[in-house]
């Protein structure tokens, strides 16, 4: 297939000529300069869901990196953090005087193993559904204890259990700041993987000892480890992009939207959802008249990380294209639940009643459900690129004349254009 705009194979590996020639470490930098207070936000593996759940809308981030705390003596002898009072009796016994800590990193947990959690437990919904089923016949007091003891299962699972819901999280993903940034491209772009840990190698080579290093990092915000993940990597390519190659990279920003969602379609997608097996419907549509939990198992089932909420229900989540659009539900919308039954309860509301509570939760200035951001088919791959970087949404919905939306750009579509092996014929 050729694209709008002309890519030619040579541009393409004019581009991975460039990332090959560019660290990982320009990113690191480009991060840190931006953003100088940066650190890495994580949680213990035995953190409570309530808890996980509270660091990620406190940060307004997706996914956080999972740890386990390692212990180790001068004789070697190792423990982990659930262990730390054995092994200080150890220290003890034994009379060994110095312990280090050693952190390790178990997986990074994301809102779509959230998702996964909230469908396999349904009963705790069903409950919740009772409750309000019974809410004016008089619900007996056991009732309300059974269900409190339901939500707070589900809320105090420690982040432990989530990992491996999701294919992303059942691994560490990690890269050296050494490494070539084409590598962390084809790592990022290829299901299940959105982000990763990037261990900064500079930051070791000025530590003496790589646990004080990550030690100093979790306490005071060092630069040892940190997360990159898809924006970050196209922030930085359409930064840098007159010094990357700025003929090639022209090229495919010239791309019409419509040309590069046929194109990253034929790739395979990009980095699809961390549970889905199989290609499926680029855009999966909802009836507005759905609960918020029916929408988030569609979601789940047709293996996306949103879905569009339309103004009827002819479409009954089938992807028919004759429903407008006036809303967009995805796993991050998860992030505003707190540790209630009320809060549980609030997914079993029509979805767009859903969407305005999570609305009222946004930080100022953050762009609301309803607020779609679109293109025009015809328009160029640089204005969904403009949009998904200076508004911080990670998809913008094709537009085909007004309010008929037909497909999306994820920003892991928008990085996949820059891959050498993009099949552009």
């Amino acid at each position: 297939m050729q694209a709008r705009g002309y890519i030619s194979r040579g541009d393409l590996e004019a581009i991975s000529a460039a990332l090959d020639a560019t660290e990982i470490s320009a990113l690191v930098a480009h991060l840190r300069a931006r953003r100088p207070s940066l650190k890495l936000v994580c949680v213990e593996e035995q953190t409570s869901l309530r808890d996980v759940l509270g660091v990620l809308n406190k940060h307004s981030i997706l996914a956080v990196p999972v740890y386990r705390d390692v212990f180790e003596d001068d004789e070697g002898v190792s423990s982990s953090s659930s262990s730390k009072e054995q092994h200080q009796q150890h220290q003890q016994e034994e009379g060994v005087r110095r312990r280090r800590r050693r952190r390790v990193y178990v997986s990074i947990v994301s809102v779509y193993d959230v998702l996964a959690w909230t469908v396999l437990h349904r009963g705790v919904f069903d409950a919740a559904a009772a409750l309000d089923t019974a809410a004016g016949q008089g619900t007996t007091a056991a009732g309300y204890r059974a269900a409190d003891a339901l939500a707070d299962a589900y809320f105090s699972a420690p982040v432990a259990s989530l990992v491996g819901l999701t294919a992303e999280s059942a691994a560490t993903w990690c890269v050296h700041s050494s490494e070539p940034l084409s590598a962390l491209l084809a790592m990022i772009t290829t299901q299940p993987c959105h982000r990763m840990l990037v261990i900064d190698d500079d930051a070791i080579a000025q530590s003496a000892l790589l646990d004080d290093a990550d030690y100093k990092n979790d306490q005071d915000g060092g630069s040892v480890v940190m997360i990159t993940q898809q924006m970050d990597v196209l922030d930085f390519i359409y930064t840098f992009r007159d010094s990357l190659h700025a003929t090639a990279i022209s090229r495919v920003l010239d791309t019409s939207a419509a040309d590069v969602e046929a194109l990253v379609k034929n790739f395979g997608g990009a980095a699809a959802p961390a549970n889905s097996t199989a290609a499926m419907a680029r855009v999966v549509r909802v009836p507005v008249t759905w609960s918020a939990l029916a929408a988030f198992r569609e979601m789940y089932v047709r293996g996306v990380s949103a879905v569009a909420v339309v103004a009827d229900d002819s479409s009954n989540g089938n992807g028919s294209s004759n429903s407008r659009i006036v809303a967009n539900l995805s796993a991050s919308d998860l992030r505003g639940l707190t540790a209630s039954m009320d809060s549980l309860g609030s997914l079993l509301l029509p979805v767009f009643e859903f969407l305005e509570m999570g609305n009222a939760r946004r930080a100022p200035g953050a762009v609301k459900a309803d607020q779609l951001r679109c293109v025009d088919a015809d328009d160029r791959l640089e204005s969904a690129v403009q949009i998904a970087l200076q508004e911080h949404v990670h998809r913008v919905w094709i537009e085909l004349g007004e309010d008929n939306v037909t497909g999306v750009l994820t920003v892991g579509d928008m990085l996949s254009m820059f891959r050498p092996n993009l099949p552009i014929l």
